[in-house]
């Protein structure tokens, strides 16, 4: 991922096991962020154990801020699909107890639409972490979902931030020009000063 593009860094983790002889995992799966690389000094990996969540803490002029990017379990309509589900929104809940930041944004693939059997364990992790969904607040009448031909579309995809973060959102949109897969790729910029005065503008897409 760090051969993407020479200005840019990489960190994240595969959802394939190449520990032993037999592949196992999902062949697109994981989750990275890519940040530029004149911003190294200001970001430090945050250890996860998950490849379903990857995480950097940023130093900005106002404080550490935790930047988590997830892909959630998929609702198979099993009972193995929700305890998975709650797993993962447990552990992201632990990462943000646990890192001492104090502003946070989870973003990419939640698996989760309003209405959607995992909605209520979504709402938990937004009101558990004081988060607020800043997609569909600023944009309610998109999508970034859509199924093969294009009958189905839905919000599944999140940018959840802390309230002061989403407060400092200068732009926010789907890439619906992007030909990618079913996802289409959520772009944010934040408006943040880091402690040199560089104005950081993180761009989170889907993989």
């Amino acid at each position: 991922m760090s051969e993407v593009h020479a200005d840019f860094l990489a960190y994240g983790a595969s959802a394939v096991d190449i520990g032993s002889n037999v592949l196992v995992g999902r062949p697109y799966g994981g989750t990275a962020i890519l940040y530029k690389k004149t911003l190294s000094d200001h970001i430090s990996p945050v250890q996860t154990d998950d490849p379903q969540i990857t995480g950097i803490k940023m130093n900005t002029r106002y404080g550490p801020s935790l930047v988590l990017s997830v892909y959630m379990p998929t609702d198979y309509h099993d009972e193995d699909s929700l305890e998975r589900y709650v797993e993962v929104c447990s552990k992201i809940n632990a990462l943000i107890a646990e890192c001492d930041t104090v502003d946070v944004i989870v973003s990419d693939d939640f698996n989760c639409s309003v209405g959607s059997r995992f909605y209520n364990n979504f709402v938990d992790l937004l009101n558990v972490n004081k988060l607020v969904c800043s997609n569909i607040n600023k944009i309610p009448q998109e999508f970034a979902y859509s199924n093969s031909d294009h009958s189905c579309t839905s919000w599944i995809d999140h940018i959840l931030c802390s309230k002061a973060i989403d407060a400092d959102i200068t732009e926010i949109n789907v890439l619906y020009d992007y030909i990618s897969s079913d996802h289409k790729p959520l772009s944010i910029k934040i408006g943040r000063v880091l402690n040199n005065g560089n104005i950081l503008n993180p761009v989170t897409r889907h993989l």
